[in-house]
């Protein structure tokens, strides 16, 4: 039982701006750069924060202990979606249509890690190719 009623919009819950990773975090972090020089990925369209944050979240866990998020890292567990399932898993799902939308959605993240690993592979120092 609530001791008392949460109102619409009222904030009961605060989060330190210092640890929320956003556009502003990562252009101004020590891989801005990456970002600013190329901005086909990077500004302008619906995805480019997407892909910014992709971009910064990798970095920030391959610098592993290092990293000011290892604590958030340690404690947030791998996200589990349906196009990561086996063939097997899938067809238990007894829909086509989304098994065939599973499959797609996993050919279309296979080809943006693609194309996003043509702009990071350009920054070993911050990207190394056997990480």
């Amino acid at each position: 039982m609530a001791k008392s009623d949460i109102t619409s919009s009222k904030a009961f819950m605060f989060v330190p701006y210092k640890i929320i990773i956003s556009p502003g975090v990562c252009l101004t972090s020590e891989i801005a750069h990456v970002f600013l020089s190329h901005p086909y990925w990077f500004k302008g369209h619906e995805s480019s924060v997407d892909y910014m944050l992709y971009v910064f979240l990798m970095f920030e866990k391959l610098k592993g202990r290092k990293s000011f998020y290892y604590p958030y890292f340690q404690v947030a567990e791998a996200p589990e979606i349906v196009s990561d399932w086996t063939s097997e898993e899938m067809e238990e799902l007894q829909d086509p249509y989304l098994v065939w939308e599973c499959r797609k959605n996993k050919r279309e993240i296979d080809a943006l890690w693609k194309d996003l690993w043509g702009v990071i592979e350009k920054y070993p120092e911050f990207f190394p190719p056997e990480e």
